[in-house]
């Protein structure tokens, strides 16, 4: 049996990729974010792209999984920060984020896996990837179109493309986030 919301939204992203063709899709794709600012082999953080797929935008967001690890680290700064300054409201909140962000940048262990998530909204289906590719060019944000079209049509899985893949600390480390000065997100 199918489901009515399911249906209406899906009916709605087709009328609404119709209706707006003036949108200035380049080789098929339109890329939310320019890496030309990127050295040969620097790291990428994340990035957005819309492509179309059976009449039907598709809004793609895509995180490295170091973004993803940056982004649990901030969060667990916030959460301490919270917690300290509730305890001693002589604590500046702000100013304990900032010292609990610096001491999870280099003691945090958090373990990051591929992951994929799907919505249907009336506009598009959004797709949230967690993937360990970089996405530094237009030849690279074609090869993670190429990934999330094939992964929509279940024509490969996160597990076939990238086995027993995990982010943790010692990525952390090897990469050297540690010295990162500028954050490009």
């Amino acid at each position: 049996m199918k489901n009515k919301q399911v249906e209406r939204r899906r009916r709605l992203a087709k009328q609404y990729h119709q209706n707006k063709r003036g949108t200035p899709f380049v080789d098929g794709i339109m890329v939310w974010l320019q890496y030309e600012h990127l050295m040969e082999g620097g790291l990428s953080w994340w990035n957005g792209v819309e492509l179309i797929l059976g009449e039907i935008r598709i809004s793609v967001f895509w995180q490295h999984p170091r973004h993803e690890y940056r982004e649990r680290i901030e969060e667990k700064a916030a959460n301490i920060a919270v917690e300290v300054s509730q305890a001693d409201k002589n604590i500046n909140w702000l100013e304990e984020a900032e010292t609990q962000r610096k001491r999870l940048w280099k003691e945090a262990s958090f373990t990051i896996h591929p992951s994929i998530n799907v919505n249907v909204f009336e506009e598009a289906r959004g797709v949230d990837i967690v993937a360990p590719i970089e996405v530094r060019n237009a030849d690279d944000m074609h090869k993670l179109v190429d990934l999330v079209q094939r992964l929509l049509k279940q024509e490969t899985t996160l597990d076939i493309e990238f086995p027993r893949y995990v982010y943790g600390r010692e990525q952390w480390i090897n990469e050297g986030i540690l010295d990162i000065k500028y954050y490009p997100g």
